[in-house]
């Protein structure tokens, strides 16, 4: 690695992306606990939340994948390392408030290209530097 040592960062935001995973696991287990309630109606809580989870569940893995292998791979420059893997955590931090609290489309749509720009950068830096 040159310079910077960005494991720090890199293992922070890896398990935050975990905590974040399993809260959304657990959270949906109580609403299957619960009875599912509301699950044959498209704008019920139940639905909505079903919606984010399983999002999450499709990208923290690929962007923990991809942060890992930056970080072994130590052919990028350590902030550069820290700054992709701060823009997912953020992005799909951000996703979750805004899609279960705030409920701006907008918002959601941001936080989801901001992902899909750090996870393509993270890919193209795996594969090209």
């Amino acid at each position: 690695m040159s310079g910077h040592d960005p494991s720090g960062c890199v293992y922070a935001c890896v398990g935050s992306l975990f905590v974040l995973y399993v809260l959304m696991a657990l959270r949906m287990s109580f609403y299957r606990l619960a009875g599912s309630p509301g699950e044959d109606k498209p704008n019920s809580p139940l639905n909505r939340f079903y919606e984010i989870q399983m999002l999450t569940a499709e990208w923290v893995p690929i962007g923990a994948i991809l942060s890992l292998a930056l970080l072994y791979k130590g052919t990028l420059p350590g902030y550069y390392i820290e700054c992709l893997v701060g823009a997912f955590t953020i992005a799909r931090v951000a996703f979750v408030v805004v899609k279960l609290y705030v409920r701006i489309h907008v918002a959601g749509v941001i936080s989801m290209v901001t992902c899909y720009v750090a996870t393509l950068l993270m890919a193209l830096a795996l594969i090209f530097v």
